[in-house]
């Protein structure tokens, strides 16, 4: 009779805690679910300009710091205006990274700025960036995501897409 009782007390407690979880699980997929924003696929494409602001060449590689210009347009309709730290190979292989301001539009949105953050790696022919948006206000506020970025040399014009929240 006693091992009954424990079976049964033990399929209850089971229950309970099932219902806990799934009450859990619901109430956070409804919370998500009920989230202001939409997902946006951005796609499109740029022009880049940068002037050199100091470069140094050291024993492995030579660093570059200029201040750039990305006009962009697609999905996101705007410029984006920064530093960059390039860190460039001898034999035309390197790495990148940059912040700025993005200011503009993305898709339907009212004008906005964010933050950009990117990180690349590029060789004498292609060039591959993820960059990076987050800190919006206006239109903007909110904005999450990224889009991946590619570009054949000379580097001054390429093509984007990835998703995007607001």
């Amino acid at each position: 009779m006693k091992t009954e009782t424990k079976q049964k007390f033990g399929t209850f407690q089971v229950t309970i805690l099932s219902l806990v979880i799934l009450s859990i699980l619901a109430t956070a997929s409804v919370s998500y679910a009920s989230s202001p924003g939409r997902t946006i696929y951005a796609h499109g494409d740029w022009t880049y300009s940068r002037t050199l602001v100091s470069y140094n060449e050291g024993p492995r590689f030579t660093t570059y710091m200029v201040n750039f210009e990305k006009k962009l347009n697609g999905t996101l309709v705007g410029t984006i205006i920064g530093v960059q730290v390039i860190n460039e190979y001898p034999d035309g292989t390197g790495s990148f990274q940059y912040t700025g301001v993005f200011n503009g539009t993305v898709g339907s949105s009212s004008l906005g700025t964010a933050l950009v953050q990117a990180t690349g790696t590029f060789n004498t022919q292609t060039l591959k960036a993820t960059i990076s948006f987050s800190e919006g206000t206006g239109g903007l506020e909110g904005i999450k995501g990224s889009v991946i970025s590619h570009a054949y040399a000379p580097f001054t014009n390429g093509t984007y897409s990835g998703m995007l929240h607001l």
